[in-house]
């Protein structure tokens, strides 16, 4: 698990949103997927994510990923996503608290890791889609080739960028 503690110490700090008010009348704090949609909502509207290249942007859900359980963060008290440049989001599960993102002092571009496979070897696998019992399912290991294939878009046009 992350700590919380190094994180303060390594990187700069900036609050971009609140967790904002109850879902309901007499709930002590917020449930995960309320929080979760507050943090994504504070987070693209933040200076942060409006400084973000534009193929990072739109990267969908790899832009800002979960990185602890349901059940973690009932046991901890927050939850903690990370960013497509490595840097983190905290928002605790209690009301009215700062959403704060913690970003790298020095940023380091770091390739992405690829996939065991660049090609979908899922037997169910239909150009991207997995049939269920009549309904039909995005293919995890085809998600996980374009996402890397994207992340390594944005890594390449950074590297170009720095030289």
């Amino acid at each position: 698990m992350t700590n919380i503690t190094a994180l303060a110490k390594s990187h700069n700090i900036s609050i971009i949103g609140s967790t904002g008010e109850p879902s309901f009348k007499g709930s002590s704090y917020l449930h995960a997927s309320t929080l979760r949609d507050r943090v994504i909502s504070a987070f693209f509207d933040s200076e942060y994510f409006n400084g973000l290249l534009h193929e990072e942007r739109t990267m969908g859900s790899y832009v800002l990923t979960g990185t602890i359980s349901n059940t973690e963060y009932y046991d901890i008290g927050y939850q903690l996503f990370i960013t497509c440049r490595g840097d983190y989001v905290f928002a605790p599960k209690h009301h009215n608290m700062p959403i704060i993102l913690y970003t790298q002092k020095e940023y380091n571009l770091i390739k992405p890791q690829a996939p065991s496979s660049l090609q979908c070897t899922e037997p169910s696998c239909d150009h991207a889609t997995i049939a269920h019992n009549g309904s039909y399912y995005p293919c995890g290991t085809c998600l996980d080739i374009s996402d890397y294939k994207r992340a390594l878009k944005v890594y390449n046009k950074r590297i170009a960028q720095s030289v």
